[in-house]
């Protein structure tokens, strides 16, 4: 019998700890229903393949590739690594 893991894409497996953080954030106490269709968004990208590519509200493009936890908190509740930014400035 396979193994589970195999059976499993990816970012479905991720969703396990990518939904308890996105239970935690401002955006989902505010919009539950918002964040969670653009956290189902971001998945549903992700296991098509290829960069995954978006603009912030603010108007600032990514293009990305999967399982980028970074990515998946911008495009789900705007909010930046602060290692990511710390890096970059």
């Amino acid at each position: 019998m396979p193994e589970l893991r195999r059976l499993v894409p990816a970012p479905i497996r991720a969703l396990r700890w990518r939904l308890r953080w996105m239970a935690s954030t401002e955006s989902f106490a505010r919009r539950p229903i918002r964040t969670t269709l653009r956290a189902a968004r971001f998945t549903l990208s992700e296991m098509v393949g290829g960069d995954i590519t978006f603009r912030t509200p603010q108007g600032l493009g990514f293009a990305t590739m999967r399982n980028n936890f970074s990515s998946f908190a911008i495009f789900v509740d705007g909010a930046r690594d602060p290692d990511i930014w710390r890096f970059i400035s």
